[in-house]
């Protein structure tokens, strides 16, 4: 849809963006992308001289990747990757995708587009592209997880540890008890990442490891928690509530 087509759909539909055409175009009437994606992708472009449509369409990708938690996009597997809300995957599958390769080369080639060393809005890294900010968010996390991955480990404590072995006791056929080995690793360490399917425990886990925690005769460290949905945090809450201090302690 160009011209009066486009502008007319956009009277019934928000969503369409009257002044764009081509792959951008396509992409926004497949509902791939949003007029933000769109029109950030083509203020970018005309900031830095891009005229490349494969590159606009890749950046305005990864604009709409955010939107989704994703801090970058494959490029060259955008097409296996892409989920489109209310949109079968045969459609999303027939919209007029580069050419794999081709794409990423004019991607890496681009104008507005570096590899991190300077200041381009976009950063293009093992196939991975990204908004620039992004990428120096992931580089300012991982230099904060490294740092604390390279503490050395300390012993909590012979309290800590005793309450932890009761409260996390062996598993009864003699296996080792994985809520255990997370619970002290957290405890001894800077960072831990507890993974786990969905009842399989970790919540549970948490709980104990605070419970342990609670009997050190030190001073007890201020716990905080985080989640990336409003909802997640109630549930951690209430286990931690159904456990709680066998002295009544209201630390835990």
């Amino acid at each position: 849809m160009i011209g009066t087509g486009r502008a007319e759909a956009a009277t019934v539909g928000p969503r369409i963006v009257v002044h764009t055409s081509g792959l951008l175009a396509a992409f926004n009437d497949g509902g791939a992308l949003t007029p933000l994606d769109v029109h950030a992708a083509t203020v970018i472009a005309r900031l830095r001289g891009e005229t490349d449509e494969t590159v606009l369409l890749a950046a305005a990708l990864a604009v709409r990747g955010t939107r989704f938690g994703h801090v970058c996009i494959d490029v060259a597997n955008q097409r296996e990757a892409l989920v489109v809300e209310g949109q079968p995957p045969e459609v999303v599958d027939a919209l007029p995708w580069p050419d794999p390769v081709e794409w990423t080369s004019a991607v890496r080639d681009s104008p507005m587009v570096g590899d991190g060393g300077s200041e381009e809005p976009l950063i293009h890294v093992d196939g991975r592209l990204y908004l620039e900010r992004y990428f120096r968010y992931e580089e300012r996390l991982f230099d904060l997880i490294e740092a604390r991955a390279l503490v050395p480990v300390a012993d909590p404590g012979p309290e800590v540890r005793g309450s932890l072995d009761r409260l996390l006791p062996p598993l009864p056929e003699g296996g080792p008890n994985l809520q255990h080995a997370a619970a002290a690793g957290a405890l001894a360490g800077k960072l831990t990442v507890i993974a786990g399917g969905p009842g399989t425990g970790k919540t549970y886990t948490v709980a104990k490891m605070l419970e342990a925690l609670a009997h050190s005769p030190a001073a007890i460290p201020i716990v905080a928690q985080s989640a990336t949905t409003r909802e997640a945090p109630a549930p951690r809450k209430e286990v931690v509530e159904e456990h709680p201090h066998p002295t009544g302690s209201t630390i835990v």
